[in-house]
């Protein structure tokens, strides 16, 4: 909000003078917050730094990566995609075959975060939100309504009496009947993860020395070979 702005801006200049890098990155974080074209006077007035009349401060943040003039003449945010509103995110998504991370369009414009709910819960569907399963990021594609069928209970029933064979025994036998190469004992196992339970520490890999304290004193004789015909002595196996 800009009285959150106008509060830093007054901080600002009771604190030491801040250096080209940090007013560019000041005029950036505005930029990003806004999510609006904003004309450098209003962006001035937020931060209480002179940007009209600093040549040097307007042509570093024009030359940034993350810096857009629009056709006005107005600075704004540069976001990953072009996208101003709710009708245009709509008409880019539906085109988004491939899908898109949803975290790339939270800096496209202004309420974009609030569209995105309204489009991902809209009746009828126009998008559908999968789990990248690696990184868990939401990735959104265009919701196809022909690839929406209605299976009867039946055809659900007979989808789950089916038996689906282990994929070692289908390796095994796409081999065995010519269909792929290789040998059966190719087929990589899965490697079983096991986590610790929390707090329990990991086990050493350092050799542990063999003792036989426990038998001090017991008259028992540990050097002498148990397997030996003629011992007389005692051991611990007779």
């Amino acid at each position: 909000c800009l009285l959150c702005f106008n509060t830093e801006a007054k901080l600002a200049k009771m604190s030491k003078p801040q250096t080209l890098n940090m007013q560019i990155k000041s005029v950036l974080d505005v930029l990003r917050k806004e999510l609006r074209p904003m004309t450098p006077e209003e962006i001035e007035k937020i931060l209480g730094t002179d940007i009209v009349n600093n040549a040097e401060l307007r042509k570093n943040v024009e030359s940034s990566t993350k810096f857009l003039r629009e056709r006005d003449g107005r600075w704004r945010w540069k976001s990953q995609y072009y996208i101003r509103n709710k009708d245009e995110l709509l008409v880019f998504l539906r085109k988004r075959h491939d899908g898109v991370p949803r975290a790339a369009l939270e800096d496209c414009y202004r309420g974009v975060t609030e569209d995105m709910k309204d489009i991902i819960n809209s009746r009828p569907r126009e998008v559908i939100v999968l789990k990248n399963s690696t990184d868990k990021k939401e990735i959104v594609y265009p919701y196809d309504s022909t690839l929406s069928l209605t299976v009867s209970d039946d055809i659900r029933g007979m989808w789950e009496t089916i038996h689906a064979p282990d994929r070692i025994e289908v390796h095994r036998y796409l081999i065995e009947n010519g269909v792929k190469k290789g040998k059966v004992e190719d087929f990589p196992q899965l490697a079983i993860n096991r986590r610790r339970p929390r707090g329990q520490k990991a086990r050493s890999n350092k050799r542990m020395k063999l003792t036989n304290v426990h038998l001090e004193g017991t008259g028992i004789d540990l050097q002498e070979d148990p397997t030996a015909k003629d011992g007389n002595g005692t051991t611990a196996f007779n």
